[in-house]
């Protein structure tokens, strides 16, 4: 089963707790969607995946880094099986490879087994800047972009992925500085200028009123909250390579639902279903759902996405 997760910079969107969700800074200046997330975000890769692509923007790559670790009942919990870390320009040690600085690069770290293929590109500090990685375990390749541009990829590195599958993985994706944002995780190619934008709402279809607080209470199963996107930020060139839908604050009271199906309805108003999502009861929790798909802005216009209501 494949998966797409898309967040667009909320913390309480990420697997587990850490990260700090904030909306000041240069990072969710620069970001469409105004949002961001500072700390470590961890994703845990849900399917029996040979391969992940992730991918995420961030004003300052040195202060960034990816890394792909086993669960923590695994025996081998302390092996990293990739890790890339985007060192500073200007020479301060956060690159390190045999004790030397590297400045301005990239570096990997396979198992226990360190390479690095430098490079000199520098990317504006002050900007928004996508980078994205590529890890396939079936033919032992690595590969890594920035701003769409491919900076390093290696072959030949299956020897050193000695795992059956990517199950229960954990995606940590940290970011210091003014944080990091629009994360996308996939086990199906991403394309480099992939990116993530917060559509609003043309219309809300409801199986509840909302209260004077706007807070929509759900008190029986299958009752339904779903919107319809208002795709005015989209252009007809564009094309839409998934959709999540997100409710935060959401959680559930003492006697009420345990979960949520996450769905979508045709023009038809037939409703599928992409997945299921626990709820917690803190009143600061959020869920997310996220689902791949192609389609254009015409099509999506006529869609509705949200979340049904379940024990």
């Amino acid at each position: 089963m494949s998966y797409k997760y898309i967040n667009p910079g909320y913390a309480e969107l990420f697997d587990e707790p850490g990260p700090s969700t904030i909306t000041g800074g240069r990072m969710a200046k620069f970001s469409p969607n105004h949002v961001a997330f500072t700390g470590t975000g961890i994703f845990i890769i849900p399917a029996d995946s040979r391969k992940v692509w992730m991918m995420l923007s961030t004003e300052h790559p040195m202060s960034t880094f990816f890394v792909l670790k086993p669960p923590l009942k695994s025996k081998n919990h302390g092996d990293t099986v990739i890790e890339w870390t985007y060192a500073d320009s200007f020479g301060n040690p956060h690159g390190m490879i045999d004790g030397t600085n590297v400045n301005g690069g990239i570096q990997g770290y396979f198992g226990n087994v360190r390479d690095g293929v430098f490079i000199t590109k520098i990317v504006d500090y002050t900007a928004y800047n996508r980078i994205m990685m590529m890890l396939d375990c079936e033919t032992g390749a690595v590969e890594c972009w920035t701003n769409g541009e491919s900076v390093y990829r290696q072959e030949g590195l299956k020897a050193l992925m000695e795992i059956e599958n990517l199950k229960d993985y954990r995606v940590y994706l940290n970011s210091g500085g003014d944080g990091a944002c629009n994360v996308i995780i996939s086990d199906e190619e991403l394309l480099p200028n992939e990116d993530v934008l917060i559509l609003g709402s043309a219309g809300i279809e409801a199986d509840v009123e909302p209260d004077s607080n706007g807070v929509y209470k759900f008190t029986e199963e299958g009752q339904k909250y779903l919107q319809q996107p208002d795709v005015s930020k989209l252009t007809d060139a564009d094309v839409i390579t998934g959709i999540t839908a997100i409710a935060r604050p959401a959680y559930t009271d003492a006697e009420g639902f345990q979960h949520v199906d996450i769905i979508s309805s045709d023009e038809s108003g037939a409703i599928t279903t992409h997945g299921v999502k626990n709820l917690t009861s803190l009143p600061s929790a959020g869920i997310s759902g996220s689902w791949a798909l192609k389609t254009t802005k015409a099509e999506l216009a006529k869609m509705k996405v949200g979340m049904a209501v379940k024990k």
